[in-house]
């Protein structure tokens, strides 16, 4: 029979793995190729101006979250070399750079490359458009989305929830719950 002490250490100990496996990722990336060679591998590359980022919420007030994210960017699009034009786009990343994610900056430029047209990794050869020059000179002028107003923000409450990619909160407690139920039935 197993020592309910020993038991409780046990759970405990389970518990804090749980919560803390999403902190133990890196992202490792392999060098990206020539703007011609990820042109041809992507599905979506084109010049924007970020309109906003949206960080998930923690489920259930849990303070922290996987950094799988996923973290939302909406863009506004102004030159495509490949992929569907649209004047803005949502995209997704990782909540941070240690899981592929790409960080980017309210109102700033870059060019972006989607292997998948959802998803933009640090991995790829996103960068700030002011720093792409050696992109902008082997793409060449790709194609002008008009320019158009900016957009007004939407009425209502439309935040982004997100579920983290780790153990939340409501698994600790399950596990914890189960052990106690556990160790009063080894008892009585």
């Amino acid at each position: 029979m197993i020592a309910p002490r020993v038991l409780l250490v046990v759970l405990v100990c389970g518990a804090w793995f749980l919560v803390n496996q999403g902190q133990t990722h890196a992202c490792s990336c392999v060098q990206p190729g020539t703007p011609s060679e990820e042109l041809a591998k992507s599905t979506l590359v084109f010049a924007g101006k970020v309109l906003s980022v949206a960080q998930p919420r923690p489920p259930l007030g849990i303070e922290r979250l996987s950094t799988y994210g996923p973290r939302t960017v909406e863009f506004e699009m102004r030159t495509l070399w490949k992929g569907d034009w649209a004047h803005t786009l949502t995209l997704e990343t990782a909540m941070s750079g240690a899981s592929c994610g790409y960080s980017f900056i309210n109102g700033q430029e870059y060019i972006v490359y989607s292997r998948d047209g959802r998803n933009v990794s640090l991995c790829s050869r996103t960068q700030v458009l002011g720093a792409a020059t050696a992109d902008l000179a082997e793409l060449g002028e790709g194609s002008v989305v008009e320019a158009i107003p900016p957009l007004e923000p939407a009425q209502g409450g439309g935040e982004c929830v997100a579920q983290s990619a780790g153990a939340g909160g409501d698994t600790v407690l399950l596990v914890l719950l189960g052990g106690l139920i556990l160790m009063r039935r080894l008892r009585g």
